[in-house]
C-alpha cells in the first residue's frame, strides 16, 4: 500500500514543488517598517495605579523597583499585545521604565531629508484603451420653431472596466422676457455606467437688447449674471459657481462723414467656484504617460412633412500607456524646504487644502500646510509635545 502511494502522480507533483522551493526559493518582502526598540516604544509613570485600561479594558500592572537619586524606576505590563509587537528585554508586554521615551511621528517626508535622499516610484501598469461610438441629436425643428433640446448617448468598451454606456439630456427655456431684462434656465442630466447620475442646473440673466438709435449720445450698460451648480449621485454636491460681466458702450457720430462708431470698456469678472468635495493635495511621484487618440464623425439629417432634425455620430479610440515605469525625485523635508524651491521636480514636505483649478480671477489660493514631524517626550513627571 505504501509503495503504491509513493508512485502516484500526486506524490510526484508535491515532491516537485518541494524541490523547486529548496532550489529556487521565492523572495518575500516585509510589509512592516522593520525592527523597532520596544523598550522605548511606550512609557508608564510610576504613579499609574489603574489595573484596567479604562479605554480598551485591557489588564495592566505597575511594579515599583527602585529609586536612583530621586528618579524612580518601575516595571509595567500591558495586556494589549498586537500581532506585530516585539518582546522587550524583560518579556513580551513588559516595559522597563527607566529613562523615558521620545517618539517621532513622521508626517509626509522626514524633516531631515535634504535632497540627497531620493524617492523612487516603480509603477507596473498595463496599457489602457477605450473604443466607443457616440451620437448627438441636435435641436429639432417643428413647424418652423426650434426647440432647445439636446440628446446624446454612447456605448464604449474599456479593457479595465469592460462594457459601458452613457446618456445625456439638456433642456433650455426662457425664464423671463421683458423690455429691460431676460433670463434663461438650463438643466443638464447625465447618466453614465462609470460616473453615475449627474444633474447640472444653471440660470442666466442679462439685459434686453435696446435699439441703438435710442443710445446716440448716451452711454449704455450691458452685462450678464450666471449661477450654476453640479450634483452627482456618487460624490454629492460638487461645486457652485457664479459668473458676471459688465460692459459700458458709448455711441458717437462723426460730423465729417456721419459715421457712427461704437466704443466702450469691458469690465468682466468671473467668481471662482465654491470648492465643495475637493480633496487635499499631497505631493507624490507622478508617472509620465503616452496617449494617442483617433476619432471620426459624420452627420445625418432627416425631414418629414413639417419636422426636421439632424444627428451626429462619432467613433473614437483612445490609447494610453506608461512612458517609463520608473520615476525618481529628490525629497526635501521641512528643515530643507528652501533648497527644493529651485528644483522643478522636487518633492516637498507639504499638502494643500481644497486643491482645485485656478483661473485668472481666483482671489485666493488654497491653504498650504507644512507637514513637519511631531515629537512626543515622556518621562517620570514630564510629558511634552512639540514639532
Amino acid at each position: 500500500m505504501i509503495a503504491r502511494f509513493r508512485n502516484t502522480s500526486c506524490t510526484k507533483f508535491i515532491s516537485l514543488l518541494l524541490a523547486g522551493q529548496l532550489l529556487l526559493p521565492a523572495n518575500t518582502l516585509a510589509i512592516t517598517g522593520g525592527p523597532t526598540q520596544p523598550e522605548f516604544a511606550s512609557f508608564t509613570p510610576i504613579g499609574a495605579s489603574d489595573m484596567v485600561d479604562l479605554f480598551t479594558g485591557d489588564f495592566q500592572y505597575n511594579i515599583p523597583l527602585l529609586d536612583i537619586e530621586g528618579y524612580p524606576v518601575n516595571l509595567s505590563y500591558s495586556a494589549g499585545i498586537g500581532v506585530e509587537d516585539q518582546a522587550s528585554c524583560v518579556g513580551l508586554g513588559w516595559t522597563l521604565n527607566a529613562a523615558g521615551t521620545i517618539n517621532r511621528a513622521v508626517r509626509g517626508i522626514p524633516d531631515d531629508f535634504n535632497g540627497d535622499d531620493k524617492i523612487e516610484t516603480v509603477t507596473n501598469l498595463k496599457p489602457n484603451f477605450t473604443v466607443g461610438v457616440d451620437f448627438a441629436l441636435g435641436k429639432p425643428e417643428v413647424v418652423g420653431r426650434e426647440f432647445d433640446v439636446s440628446l446624446n448617448g454612447g456605448i464604449f468598451y474599456n479593457n479595465y472596466t469592460g462594457l459601458g454606456h452613457q446618456f445625456g439630456l439638456s433642456l433650455s427655456s426662457p425664464l423671463a422676457s421683458g423690455n429691460t431684462m431676460k433670463g434663461t434656465g438650463t438643466i443638464s442630466l447625465g447618466l453614465s455606467s462609470e460616473g453615475g447620475i449627474s444633474i447640472s442646473p444653471a440660470v442666466g440673466l442679462e439685459p434686453a437688447k435696446d435699439d441703438k438709435k435710442k443710445l446716440e449720445g448716451k452711454g449704455a450698460f450691458d452685462g450678464s449674471l450666471g449661477l450654476a451648480a453640479g450634483y452627482n449621485s456618487r460624490s454629492g454636491l460638487r461645486d457652485v459657481s457664479v459668473t458676471a460681466s459688465v460692459k459700458k458702450t458709448f455711441i458717437s457720430e462723426s460730423r465729417r462723414d456721419k459715421v457712427k462708431n461704437d466704443y466702450g470698456e469691458n469690465y468682466e469678472g468671473s467668481f471662482p467656484a465654491i470648492p465643495i468635495g475637493f480633496t487635499s493635495y499631497v505631493p507624490q511621484n507622478t508617472q509620465s504617460m503616452i496617449a494617442n487618440s483617433f476619432s471620426g464623425n459624420f452627420g445625418l439629417g432627416a425631414e418629414f412633412v413639417w419636422m426636421n432634425a439632424k444627428a451626429k455620430v462619432t467613433g473614437y479610440f483612445n490609447y494610453q500607456q506608461l512612458r517609463s515605469p520608473y520615476n525618481t525625485s529628490s525629497a526635501y523635508g521641512y528643515l530643507h524646504s528652501d533648497k527644493g524651491a529651485t528644483d522643478d521636480y522636487a518633492m516637498l514636505d507639504f499638502n494643500r487644502e481644497k486643491d482645485g483649478i485656478y483661473t485668472l480671477y481666483t482671489p485666493a489660493l488654497p491653504i498650504t500646510q507644512m507637514t513637519y514631524d511631531v515629537y512626543t517626550a515622556s518621562g517620570q513627571g514630564i510629558s511634552e509635545f512639540y514639532d
